[in-house]
Parts: structure tokens; sequence; C-alpha cells
């Protein structure tokens, strides 16, 4: 009968300080260089309706807010649709996070955007 390791019998793993890389399958790549052009046209559109909603309300919104407002005016379909898309251009130094406060649409605490 064989013996149960302990937990406390670890072997020593080398720690670097870089993560190793992720790897992306090539599909995957050729699959994002076609959607890539429509994908910065919907970018564009999200900012530009950001932008509409400072205009008219005079307050940076959070997605919510900003989803709701979309949704009223038939050019959305749910916050799905648009908080992804502001997390991408966060990445991308398209739009930035100004501050939280409460989201009149959730009643919790949200980022609230900008423009970049």
């Amino acid at each position: 009968m064989s013996e149960q390791p302990s937990l406390f019998d670890v072997e020593e793993v080398e720690h670097t300080d870089v993560p190793p890389r992720k790897r992306i399958a090539e599909t995957s790549r050729e699959s994002f260089a076609q959607i890539r052009p429509e994908l910065q046209a919907h970018h564009a559109k999200t900012r530009a309706a950001l932008q509409e909603f400072i205009a008219a309300f005079g307050f940076h919104p959070t997605s919510g807010e900003l989803t709701e407002w979309l949704l009223r005016q038939g050019r959305a379909f749910d916050v799905n649709t648009i908080r992804p898309d502001l997390t991408r251009m966060k990445d991308t130094h398209y739009v930035r996070i100004t501050g939280k406060r409460i989201c009149s649409h959730s009643g919790r605490k949200c980022f609230v955007w900008s423009p970049a």
C-alpha cells in the first residue's frame, strides 16, 4: 500500500517576475483581424454616444446610465453591448474612468466614463 504524500512535501518551483505569455491560436488571430474594422467603427459609435450623453445631460455617465439612454433611443440592445466596449476602449486609452458614484440605473456604486 502506498503512503499518501503530505501536503507540506511540496516541490520547489522556480518563480519568475514575468508571467508566461498567453498563447493565442492562429484561428483566433485571423478572426480578430476580420472583425477589427467593424470593432473600430463600433467603438467610434460608442464613444460618440458617450460624448452625446455628456452634452445632453452635463455629467459623465456610468455604463448602466449610458446603456439605458441608448436603449430608449433604440441604439443598444442591453448592457452587454456597451460595458465590454467601454472596457476595451479603456485598455486602448480611447475612453477613461473619471471616478465612481451611485448609478441612477442600478443603484450601485459604478465607474463613471469619459472620452479620453
